[in-house]
């Protein structure tokens, strides 16, 4: 049995708390069954099987709620109301609000009257809307609220970290709430450059990317200890799969997790955003990617999100050697604290500019194979993604040449 690590708000940073299901009673052993018993089965086993149970009787409360979701047009279909466009997608755990996609917890709590608080993008009750606006925010579970200096304050401490929600991915910090908002751009970016590869292929809700952003070394040494594996070497990586980060609306969630310094915060966040992005794709049709694949997503909203900052990265991977031929690349790729640091920045460079070259480097088999990978992501089927995935790999290895080409192109 696999043992979750569950990360809560309420312990962040200052511990963590296991979770694990009881083991299952073992099952008491019966006495031989006498042979009369065992015709008596066989004779039953062809019986005409018995009417299913009645299925309870909805309270009237339920009964008034029904009917007034009935009136609106909207149907029952994954334990909410929806529009009967979005039956199939809410079969799926994907709900629709307004311009949101969001999880079936959060769908239902909008429905009944609940918005977004106007920073943070928390829910809270309609009454306190005007206040959010007013830069107010509530703590200690929303029992009161406060003005934002008195905020911070609270969600400085571990324990209490802000939560910052947009449509896109979730910020979790301890950071002033001024600075996470201003942090946004480097996640916008992140996601922007991986839909020009990927197109609109966007994870589940329950997937959606979540990074938690260490204010100081110390902090984030602690996390890479405690939920990071060998990629937790980088200022930026994806926590351990059996680590989980429980969010205010009951979603656990894989986070990414990075370090914001002003030198190379900029370039930590896009990438932590890309994996969680990357593996929220990948885990919303039940796959996993090669690990040279999902560094590779990320390292192209951290290293080639612009064209002078995909220069620079690729002088440097030049004067440490150059690209390695794709077959040894691939099967040698890592990421770990026995790499210096010139050699895990190597990497993830030649990773971020494979897929630069697939995408903008001319090559025709490349382009088209990158495209087959993101549709792959978008419908969401383990046996697709894996196929295409392959695929891409197999199509980068035979354009070595044409790739070797670009990348000397794009130093110069």
């Amino acid at each position: 049995m696999r043992t979750v690590l569950l990360l809560s708000l309420s312990v962040m940073f200052s511990g963590f708390a296991y979770a694990q299901k009881p083991a299952k009673e073992p099952t008491k052993k019966e006495p031989p069954k006498a042979a009369k018993d065992l015709k008596q089965e066989a004779k039953n086993s062809k019986k005409t099987p018995t009417e299913p149970k009645k299925v309870a009787k909805k309270s009237a409360a339920e009964e008034a709620l029904a009917a007034e979701m009935q009136s609106k047009g909207l149907v029952e279909a994954g334990g909410a109301w929806v529009d009967k466009q979005h039956v199939e997608d809410a079969k799926r755990g994907v709900f629709h609000w307004n311009d949101e996609i969001v999880t079936k917890s959060d769908y239902n709590s909008l429905q009944s009257g609940k918005v977004r608080h106007a920073v943070t993008g928390e829910l809270i009750e309609a009454a306190d809307l005007e206040k959010s606006r007013g830069r107010s925010f509530p703590i200690e579970g929303g029992k009161k609220w406060v003005e934002e200096k008195e905020a911070d304050a609270f969600h400085a401490k571990d324990g209490q970290p802000w939560t910052l929600t947009s449509q896109n991915y979730v910020f979790v910090s301890t950071l002033p709430i001024a600075k996470l908002e201003s942090l946004r751009e480097h996640g916008d970016r992140a996601i922007a450059r991986l839909a020009t590869v990927l197109g609109d292929a966007r994870p589940l809700p329950v997937h959606k990317p979540t990074v938690i952003i260490a204010s100081t070394q110390d902090a984030f040494v602690r996390l890479g200890t405690q939920i990071g594996d060998e990629g937790s070497a980088y200022g930026g990586f994806l926590a351990r799969e059996e680590a989980k980060l429980e969010l205010p609306n009951g979603v656990e969630v894989r986070p990414a997790v990075c370090l914001w310094d002003e030198s190379w915060g900029p370039y930590y966040l896009p990438h932590a955003i890309g994996l969680a992005q990357a593996h929220g794709l990948a885990a919303s049709g039940d796959a996993e990617l090669p690990a040279w694949l999902l560094q590779g997503l990320a390292a192209l909203g951290s290293r080639f999100g612009n064209a002078e900052t995909g220069k620079w990265f690729c002088q440097n991977l030049a004067k440490s050697g150059g690209l390695k031929p794709v077959d040894k690349f691939v099967s040698g790729f890592a990421i770990d604290g026995e790499m210096d640091s010139d050699s895990i920045s190597a990497n993830l460079t030649q990773a971020g500019f494979l897929l630069d070259f697939a995408a903008s480097g001319g090559d025709k088999d490349s382009a088209a194979a990158l495209t087959a990978f993101g549709e792959a992501l978008r419908a969401q089927k383990e046996s697709g993604i894996d196929k295409a995935a392959n695929a891409l790999q197999s199509t980068l290895l035979k354009a070595l040449d044409n790739a070797n080409k670009h990348f000397q192109k794009l130093i110069r």
